[in-house]
């Protein structure tokens, strides 16, 4: 589900509202921005009628967030199991009469949409291609972590290289942070911009004459924070780079380009399962084949 706000929230605003959340409901902060009930199984239950008890578990975990930060005044909701919570939410609080009625009416959500996984079972079988997306493809974004080999991240290495764990942290990151939701091909334009600004703030030094000229220029350069930029700036670079090399094989092409023909074609074209049978044949990784497979049964 997603929430809406008028109010424009700073990076400490919204750790101290993650940090609250995990605290007081069910919900796991996996970014900043992202709260997550990590019900790995619920789909599934669902799906196959084994059990509803994920839609307690988001009814109770929404009430606790209305505990905290008042009623949402505008719920809506898309498909089945949504529908679901919506009518228990709405027969919960007609139950329940407010006290003081100044306060009822005060929330610092807007608005909650809800909307069901069986209303687009399409997007998560397609290959993502946002920056921290494609990250995830080929690395797999577990709890904010990822594991790479060293010597993907640290090119000047010597020596046997073993693997490195990397938090994906966009407060800390903001290499990462800017560039986490763009297509991987626009963010790679984010990068050489963002050298270019450390790099003019480096060069300011030079025309920097009087003490409070100094102060200001001192100033900008600890909110910048020029070490911690400058080493997950060469992290990112490094990743990126790594990734474009990946990205550009033929295999990965290949099968990428086969996603849009399965969705957007009314009936299964010839030239998809012919290549689809070659990429099995060539042993592909499984995960990939298995995902076009899903897609074909959709259509």
């Amino acid at each position: 589900f997603f929430f809406s706000s008028r109010r424009r929230h700073t990076r400490s605003s919204l750790v101290s509202w993650a940090r609250r959340c995990v605290q007081e409901t069910e919900l796991i902060p996996i970014e900043n921005d992202v709260l997550s009930l990590e019900d790995n199984n619920g789909l599934r239950n669902l799906a196959l009628g084994l059990n509803f008890q994920t839609l307690s578990l988001v009814k109770h975990s929404l009430q606790r967030l209305e505990a905290i930060y008042g009623k949402i005044p505008l719920k809506y909701a898309k498909g089945a199991w949504s529908n679901m919570i919506l009518e228990a939410l709405s027969g919960k609080e007609k139950e329940s009469k407010p006290e003081n009625k100044e306060e009822s009416q005060y929330s610092e959500i807007d608005a909650l949409v809800m909307i069901d996984r069986s209303v687009d079972f399409y997007t998560p079988l397609m290959t993502q291609m946002t920056y921290e997306g494609v990250i995830d493809e080929f690395f797999g974004i577990k709890c904010g972590t990822i594991e790479v080999e060293e010597k993907i991240i640290e090119t000047e290495q010597k020596g046997p290289s073993g693997k490195k764990t990397l938090i994906l942290q966009s407060q800390e990151d903001i290499m990462f942070g800017e560039s986490r939701d763009l297509h991987f091909n626009m963010m790679k334009g984010t990068f050489p911009r963002k050298f270019q600004e450390m790099k003019a703030l480096l060069e300011k030094k030079e025309a920097v004459k009087t003490l409070a000229e100094m102060t200001e220029y001192m100033k900008k350069l600890r909110n910048l924070k020029i070490p911690q930029i400058q080493a997950y700036f060469s992290i990112n670079v490094n990743l990126s780079t790594h990734l474009d090399k990946l990205m550009g094989k033929q295999s990965f092409k290949h099968m990428l380009n086969m996603e849009p023909k399965i969705v957007m074609a009314d009936s299964i074209p010839k030239d998809v399962m012919e290549s689809l049978e070659l990429e099995i044949a060539k042993c592909q990784e499984k995960t990939r084949l298995l995902r076009l497979l899903c897609l074909l049964s959709l259509t």
